[in-house]
């Protein structure tokens, strides 16, 4: 082989590996901001995960004033949640939202929400569904709730009180598809007659919680927050006792005559 030959076999390994280094350059640096910016396999951008926001919570902020924090409590996981209390009436789900109001926001002003049949927030005037991160409702029908708002929520979680007769479908509180998203509460479990036992049901309700959705598992909920949000409702309650039953009470989502009616649990 000659001289030449081999001085242009050895240029061409030369050229050959600086072309090789610098795609490899390249290669890193793309795998770099894939990682940083890119989408994932859910189709979140890698760097609003690290943020705990999505595309979507950045325009539902900029669209939406009423629009939330993503999280409440500083050690909440990072997305975006949304309690539903659901119910039939008559079930003491009054009692219930405002004790979750108070484990879940700081904000002991914080007023009811109440979403209607056809899945709009009529109460109070106004009002958003993202004003607070807990919204009572009758609806009945899990399956529409949650698929309805499936795509505003990164994980919706819908708590149901029963009460006697007063009950959502069994299916709802026993079969493995709606573990660790709906939880039946008892109402003779979460509600009280004597004050001394406020603390208590809310500590039962915040235990089942955390043992029923492993998502909150580490979550300290706020429970001395909440007693203080009680200890205010049953003060309005007895404020609007003898009042007619057209006043209304938004803060708490109560009546007048509340504590008079014939069936109390609301």
């Amino acid at each position: 082989m000659s001289t030449s030959s081999l001085s242009c076999s050895a240029t061409c390994l030369v050229n050959t590996l600086l072309l090789l280094a610098v795609v490899g350059v390249a290669i890193s640096k793309s795998d770099f901001s894939f990682a940083a910016g890119g989408f994932s396999s859910a189709g979140t951008r890698g760097a609003d995960l690290l943020a705990g926001t999505t595309s979507d919570s950045r325009e539902s902020n900029s669209d939406s004033q009423h629009y939330a924090p993503t999280t409440v409590l500083e050690d909440t996981p990072s997305s975006k949640y949304h309690i539903f209390v659901a119910s039939k009436p008559d079930t003491g789900s009054t009692l219930l939202v405002n004790m979750l109001l108070g484990l879940f926001d700081k904000n002991l002003e914080a007023k009811v929400g109440f979403l209607h049949f056809d899945l709009t927030i009529v109460k109070p005037e106004g009002a958003h569904i993202d004003d607070t991160v807990v919204t009572k409702t009758h609806i009945q029908d899990l399956d529409v709730l949650s698929t309805h708002f499936q795509d505003d929520y990164d994980q919706v979680f819908i708590i149901v009180p029963n009460r006697s007769e007063a009950r959502l479908e069994d299916r709802y509180c026993s079969h493995p598809y709606y573990a660790n998203r709906v939880l039946c509460l008892e109402y003779e479990d979460f509600t009280y007659s004597d004050p001394t036992k406020m603390k208590d049901s809310i500590s039962y309700v915040a235990d089942r919680i955390r043992g029923s959705f492993p998502y909150f598992g580490k979550v300290e909920l706020l429970e001395d927050n909440a007693m203080k949000r009680i200890q205010d409702m049953e003060a309005m309650v007895s404020i609007m006792a003898k009042m007619d039953f057209s006043a209304v009470d938004d803060r708490f989502g109560i009546h007048g005559g509340h504590k008079g009616r014939k069936k109390d649990g609301q």
